[in-house]
């Protein structure tokens, strides 16, 4: 087993050459057959199964020189990137490796003379150590595997590095590679120090040859050990040691050689210094050695074993002898001298590998796509063609887009050519005058408001109605109420509240909303007054266009009717305005001209041959780039000048049409100042547009305004069928106190006990308010924005509580409800008085609604309080207080025959009104003059 390390080849795969070489003639050279170089393909892929298959020869060293020498030519023809990938794997292959793969024929380069390199080591320990020429071979082959690793650092990997753009795996990194340099140094020093050991050479030239091998083990040493490049996670852990082991072993074998050269000198204190690190350093080799035994090669470990021997039994002999009879001082290591080592190998980088050309000739090895335009002659080519693009967009094309765009900015500006244009024919209406005009006949125009306004007076007039009639109802149960009053008076049994002041809140509500209707009509009236200010000019506004225009003045050159010669100043000044716009265009015609002839001159302007001429000059081992070939693009760059000159004068003469006829415009527009036709044409125009603004006004305040009083009407419905609900309420209350005092009156030759009820009710004349079909439902479909739900009377057998169907505010009425129950066994009858709660009614909001105010809303329909009536105490007052404290309970019967009071007898209704409070309800409803506004 040898005692130094073989640096493992890199294993490849086969790849597909043929197609990514075709794909990329096709695209990139389409007026070259991909068939054409067919061969070269063919050559390549042969070339390349030779110098990727493993094996140990001599041979094998001139398959990868011309490989590579093929590969740095094909690099001078196409770029490194072709969609071609080339697999390697790692050098050192463990369960955690992968396999490499690039798209670049400089990774293809590195690797191959890696390979080489790897080669050049396994042919050096191949060799026999124990004969002079077998490590005369050694040294030279890792010298060259040295050599080739240090013209991988400084020439393929930079190109690789270039052109790949991202982070590189660690074994392909350049402090990776200059670990295996040193080491193929170190190995080489090692095998020259052999030889001269072998040779009988002094101790002091062995000592030198084995400090040169131990610093050229400790330069790889160093690398590995350094952190911040990973360089030994790249490496067996093996390998490591084994260098380190090196590096202690020559410095132990240096130190030893030299400290028998002290002795043969007399340098007898020295010599046991130079021993005692000797010793040192050879006893820290063998502890590696034996803490790694499994991995470190015998041979090794048997070396390192053998100097530790001679070590200590020379350091025991000299340590004796300078005790007993030399006495010499033993200087501390640091003050050992340091032995110079002597660096007799070096780098060797073949001459096939610095001159490739020396075996690719046209004879006998013709390079590979030898007779294709090189890569970079084709970049040269684009790079021109980009600059020129690029030169032509900024200098003549974007110039030519700004004096243009200036050009119709100031027109713009200046209304120019339309404002002499209108001089010769009749002005066109403003299309913003047309669209409102369109609007207004879509809408209906006049038509709509007069349909409007005839639908809010119909709901306006409906709303008025219904808020009478619950005027009318309410006065109705007043009249009632004080006819009862006026017939049981004088009995005083009857105590109820008197209508005037149960219906207060209920009066208080319609006033409030008949207050509502009459500052709506106040507003209606405004809305009206100012139509009549817009009504007529709405009217031209939906009629057709015709008409419209011939409405509005128009200004021309022609003598028609509403039509203004135009003053020869104005036309002077007008033709003045013509010669520039003339003057103007003919200038932007001349630079369009003179942008197509740039266009024209551009899309035949080919530089291919004249680069191809200069990349011929070049060495043809030269990689061709861009920046050889820059005085040729420069040169064809300026034959564009002359456009540039042709433009910038354009630019000039633009400037200085574009100041004149701004003068020109001025004057023009001074000479139309005072022109009468044009001031009453502008206000024309400004009256058609107020009047389209009055109609949108108009439209809104009739729509919320009719709006406004659908809500009303639908208030005021709900209120007048609360006031009837509370009417009937009232009445039923009457006719059960009527019914129970009827019950109670004896009839003449009648018992007591059992009275007669043949008197008449006095409510029976009573009319209750039915609104018609009419009123039940009096709003259009069209017109109504809501409408509550028809509510039902409750019937004499129902309940006499009221559930609205409509929404509202509820508040409770009082109402007295008599219930009969068994007291005795005299099958007597007591009542008592009971509170039911009754529907509120909505209240009109304090402050009279607009048309926008939604009246329907909670926050503008305030509760109203529903007043209670006193209970009546019929009973009550006919009993005393010890008949309550007894719980006495007397018969209707005996209670008449305390009493005795007479039947009433209520007044004809069609007589006379029986006579009310000042502040009742029917006072205030029949004093009223006006309800309504009209």
């Amino acid at each position: 087993m040898s005692n130094q390390l073989l640096v493992p080849f890199k294993r490849s795969r086969p790849n597909d050459i043929k197609t990514a070489v075709r794909q990329y003639i096709e695209i990139n050279h389409p007026e070259t057959h991909p068939d054409a170089f067919r061969q070269d393909v063919e050559r390549w892929d042969a070339l390349r199964k030779d110098a990727i298959a493993e094996g140990t020869h001599i041979s094998k060293i001139q398959v990868l020189f011309k490989y590579q020498a093929q590969l740095v030519f094909i690099l001078t023809k196409l770029p490194p990137e072709i969609n071609l990938e080339f697999t390697y794997d790692p050098v050192f292959r463990t369960s955690n490796t992968t396999t490499l793969s690039f798209a670049n024929i400089c990774f293809e380069r590195v690797c191959v003379l890696y390979n080489l390199a790897s080669l050049y080591c396994k042919l050096a320990t191949d060799q026999d150590k124990e004969s002079s020429e077998g490590i005369k071979h050694a040294t030279n082959y890792f010298q060259s595997a040295a050599g080739t690793l240090s013209f991988l650092i400084d020439s393929a990997l930079p190109a690789f590095q270039a052109t790949h753009g991202r982070p590189l795996p660690v074994d392909l990194t350049e402090p990776f590679f200059l670990a295996l340099q040193y080491l193929m140094m170190a190995q080489a020093q090692e095998c020259a120090w052999q030889k001269a050991r072998l040779s009988g050479a002094t101790n002091n030239i062995v000592s030198k040859l084995a400090m040169g091998v131990s610093l050229h083990y400790k330069k790889s040493l160093d690398i590995l050990n350094n952190n911040s490049n990973h360089v030994a996670g790249a490496f067996l852990p093996e390998w490591r040691t084994h260098i380190e082991i090196k590096t202690l072993h020559f410095e132990a074998v240096a130190q030893f050689r030299k400290a028998r050269d002290d002795n043969t000198g007399g340098r007898y204190g020295v010599e046991v210094a130079r021993l005692d690190v000797a010793k040192t350093c050879s006893q820290k080799c063998n502890e590696l050695c034996r803490r790694n035994r499994n991995s470190i090669a015998s041979l090794v470990q048997s070396n390192a074993s053998d100097l530790l021997k001679s070590v200590e039994g020379n350091w025991t002999t000299a340590n004796k002898d300078n005790d007993l009879i030399y006495h010499q001082d033993v200087p501390s290591e640091s003050h050992v001298p340091v032995i110079k080592e002597a660096d007799i190998v070096k780098a060797a980088i073949a001459p096939e590998l610095v001159h490739p050309d020396s075996l690719v000739r046209s004879d006998s090895e013709p390079p590979i796509f030898g007779d294709l335009v090189a890569h970079g002659v084709r970049m040269a080519v684009e790079l021109y063609q980009d600059r020129r693009s690029n030169w032509i967009k900024d200098e003549i094309f974007d110039l030519q887009k700004t004096l243009d765009s200036r050009i119709t900015i100031t027109l713009q500006e200046l209304y120019l050519p339309a404002a002499i244009d209108a001089l010769d024919k009749r002005v066109g209406l403003p299309p913003s005058l047309l669209a409102k005009a369109e609007e207004v006949r879509r809408d209906g125009g006049v038509s709509r408001i007069a349909t409007l306004m005839r639908d809010r007076q119909r709901v306006s007039e409906q709303a008025s109605r219904v808020l009478q009639q619950a005027f009318d109802i309410l006065d109705q149960e007043a009249e009632d109420d004080a006819e009862y009053r006026d017939a049981y008076e004088k009995h005083d049994v009857w105590d109820r509240t008197p209508s005037h002041e149960a219906n207060g809140d209920l009066i208080a509500a319609i006033t409030k909303y008949e207050e509502a209707l009459r500052t709506a009509a106040a507003s209606d009236a405004t809305v009206n007054d100012k139509w009549l200010q817009w009504e007529n000019l709405v009217e031209v506004l939906g009629r057709n266009n015709d008409e419209i225009e011939a409405y509005v003045p128009s200004v021309r050159m022609s003598d028609q009717a509403r039509d203004v010669v135009i003053g020869s100043t104005t036309q002077h000044q007008a033709r003045v305005l013509r010669d520039l716009l003339e003057q103007l265009q003919s200038t932007e015609v001349e630079r369009a001209e003179t942008v197509d002839r740039v266009k024209r001159v551009a899309a035949a302007d080919d530089i291919q041959p004249q680069i191809s001429r200069q990349a011929q000059a070049f060495e043809r081992w030269v990689e061709v780039k861009p920046a050889m070939f820059e005085d040729v693009l420069s040169n064809e760059l300026a034959k564009y000048d002359q456009y540039r000159e042709e433009v910038e004068a354009s630019r000039l003469k633009q400037e200085l049409l574009l100041g004149k006829l701004k003068v020109a415009n001025d004057a023009f527009l001074r000479s139309r100042q005072d022109d009468p036709v044009v001031k009453e044409r502008q206000r024309a125009l400004q009256t058609l547009a107020l009047a389209y603004d009055g109609y949108s006004e108009t439209v809104s305040n009739l729509s919320e305004g009719l709006m406004f009083y659908n809500k009303l009407a639908v208030v005021a419905t709900e209120l007048r069928d609360s006031c009837q609900n509370w009417a009937d309420q009232r009445n039923k209350e009457v006719e059960w106190l009527t019914e129970a005092l009827i019950s109670m009156q004896p009839g003449p030759g009648q018992p007591v006990d059992s009275a007669p009820s043949t008197l008449r009710s006095p409510g029976a004349h009573r009319q209750t308010f039915a609104p018609s079909p009419a009123e039940e439902a009096p709003f259009d479909d069209a017109v109504l924005v809501s409408a509550p739900a028809t509510q039902q009377n409750p019937s004499a057998q129902e309940s006499i509580i009221h559930q609205p169907q409509a929404a509202s505010v509820a508040t409770d009425f009082a109402r007295p409800t008599f219930t009969q129950q068994p007291q005795s066994t005299q099958q007597s009858t007591v009542f008592t008085v009971e509170q039911s709660p009754v529907i509120g009614i909505p209240n009109a909001p304090s402050k009279a609604p607009q048309y926008a105010r939604d009246v329907s809303d909670a926050d503008d329909r305030e509760a109203v309080p529903t007043p209670t009536p006193k209970q009546p105490q019929l009973v009550r007052g006919l009993m005393n207080d010890d008949d309550w404290e007894d719980n006495t309970v007397m018969s209707p019967a005996g209670l008449l025959a305390q009493v005795r009071v007479p039947p009433p007898t209520p007044k004809a209704k069609t007589k006379a009104t029986p006579a009310v409070s000042q502040d009742s309800p029917k006072t205030r409803s029949s004093n009223r003059k006006t309800r309504l506004p009209a």
